[in-house]
């Protein structure tokens, strides 16, 4: 490991350690010191590809707009280069948030390898790049190096199991002379919900890249009254993009058994970040995106394309989580009491939003768990919502 991503490391291992995106470049180098480079160059070019036809970098820089099946990590690193590239020209750019999620990723790795530099043999490192690399593995080697780096800050110490194939649990924490294992749970993007947001973020920007090169500045509602399907995006791109003028009505899409209705009216005015929360908030949508520019004086932004999902679909949210607290119940049955680790792909604004009645969630957890001794805690967690910057 490069001294000053040790260093960084060792900094950030501590409770109240900062990162300074000062340090991006060194962490991206670390971070890509574990996929092979050829892979990498292959996959950043064919991003590259369909991106140019249709996405935009202040969408790719943001919030990662990516292919279906794209591997997340490939997205981070391109907008990681892309910003360095840009800072060159302008020394004072702010990272965007997709680098610097990819940032806070590297940064875990790097305090989970300096804490227990024993467990990166040449068979870890290299069954670490291959999950890191592999679209369907590595939200859940992301969740596991985070998990860990968590525990390293709070003062434990920290066994990385997932470094070894087949470990029966990922992570083993030291509390003095208590042994706690901790099983990681990765809920995958739409899990209990009828929408997945990376579904929706493919479609939103693909009408932010469309509305951008036609020179339109749209609100766009969309009304579905289930889930909106992947095999659906095109057609509805195809018919937002086909929407011209005034519209004095919604126009309805039919799609094989589901019908979406669609809106589209322009949209203009200036704003600060809380009144653009203000304004979404005011549609009561699902799911939303807002694509805004700042204003030549620096004093507001300017909104260029604004999506929402109009709909209030039955979903199962608790079914899901339940199941994955079986999964794990059933795993860790005659061992001691241990603690499952659960995170969402997806943002969770609120993680009582996915209990199923009023009772709060830690009562509904604990009533799930109970009789189970070898649980004994269950933590949830989420990925941050990129197009909120610090989030």
């Amino acid at each position: 490991m490069e001294r000053t991503v040790q260093e960084l490391a060792e900094e950030c291992s501590k409770q109240d350690g900062k990162l300074n995106m000062k340090f991006l470049p060194e962490l991206l180098t670390y971070f890509k010191g574990f996929f092979d480079n050829q892979r990498l160059h292959a996959e950043l070019t064919v991003y590259e590809q369909w991106a140019a036809r249709n996405s935009a970098p202040v969408l790719q820089g943001t919030f990662l707009h990516r292919p279906p099946d794209m591997n997340m990590l490939v997205a981070a690193i391109w907008s990681c280069k892309n910003w360095k590239r840009s800072r060159d020209e302008s020394p004072g750019l702010q990272a965007p948030m997709g680098a610097k999620r990819l940032a806070g990723i590297a940064l875990s790795l790097a305090i989970v390898e300096n804490h227990a530099p024993d467990w990166f043999d040449d068979p870890a490192r290299e069954l670490l790049g291959q999950r890191l690399q592999a679209p369907a593995q590595a939200w859940g080697v992301i969740h596991e190096v985070q998990t860990a780096a968590y525990f390293i800050r709070y003062g434990a110490r920290v066994d990385p199991l997932f470094l070894r194939k087949s470990s029966h649990y990922d992570l083993m924490t030291h509390w003095g002379n208590d042994k706690v294992p901790v099983q990681c749970k990765c809920k995958e993007p739409g899990a209990g919900r009828a929408i997945a947001s990376e579904t929706f973020g493919l479609l939103a920007g693909y009408i932010a890249r469309d509305a951008s090169d036609t020179g339109r500045k749209v609100l766009v509602r969309i009304g579905s009254t289930g889930k909106i399907r992947a095999s659906d995006i095109d057609a509805i791109r195809e018919r937002v993009r086909n929407i011209r003028g005034r519209t004095l009505g919604a126009e309805l899409l039919h799609c094989s058994d589901r019908t979406y209705s669609i809106w589209v009216q322009g949209i203009e005015g200036r704003f600060t970040p809380a009144e653009a929360g203000d304004f979404l908030k005011s549609y009561n949508f699902h799911l939303q995106m807002l694509v805004a520019m700042p204003t030549s004086d620096g004093n507001g932004y300017e909104p260029m394309v604004a999506v929402g999902i109009e709909a209030d679909p039955e979903e199962s949210p608790w079914l899901s989580l339940s199941r994955s607290i079986e999964e794990a119940i059933d795993q860790l049955e005659g061992g001691p009491p241990s603690i499952v680790a659960i995170n969402y792909v997806d943002h969770i604004e609120d993680f009582e939003s996915l209990r199923p009645g009023p009772e709060p969630m830690s009562h509904t957890i604990r009533k799930r768990i109970h009789g189970s001794p070898h649980v004994a805690m269950v933590m949830l967690s989420s990925e941050p919502d990129l197009q909120l910057p610090g989030s």
